[in-house]
C-alpha cells in the first residue's frame, strides 16, 4: 500500500471523462469525471486541475472541490451499492497529487 493505504487491483477499470447524470429530489446532477477507477471494491475519482504551477489547496478550495465530487459520488451510488471511495486532485503541471477526505455524512 502507498502512503495513504490505497491499493487497487491491477485490473481496475479505468473510465476517462465518465459522464454522470442523476436526479436527487429537485436537483439534477450532471457532469464528467476526469478519471474514474473501479476495481470492484474501491471507487476512486481523479480530478485533473491544470494550471501553471501548484495551487495551494486551502480549506475553501477543498470544500468547493469536495462538494462537487461528493455530488458525483452520490450520483454513482444511485446505480451501485458501494460506499468505498477515494478522491484525488491531480495537478499534472506541478507533478502533485493530493488525497481529499470526504465527509461520510454526505
Amino acid at each position: 500500500a502507498g502512503q495513504h493505504g490505497l491499493q487497487l487491483d491491477v485490473g481496475a477499470q479505468r473510465m476517462a471523462e465518465w459522464p454522470v447524470h442523476s436526479v436527487e429530489g429537485l436537483r439534477v446532477i450532471a457532469g464528467r469525471i476526469d478519471l474514474l477507477l473501479d476495481d470492484g471494491t474501491n471507487l476512486v475519482i481523479l480530478d485533473h486541475k491544470s494550471f501553471p504551477g501548484s495551487m495551494d489547496l486551502d480549506g475553501e478550495r477543498l470544500c468547493a472541490f469536495g462538494g462537487q465530487v461528493e455530488l458525483y459520488f452520490r450520483a454513482i451510488r444511485q446505480g451501485i451499492e458501494r460506499n468505498a471511495h477515494h478522491y484525488w486532485i491531480h495537478q499534472p503541471i506541478a507533478g502533485v497529487m493530493v488525497r481529499v477526505a470526504l465527509d461520510e455524512g454526505g
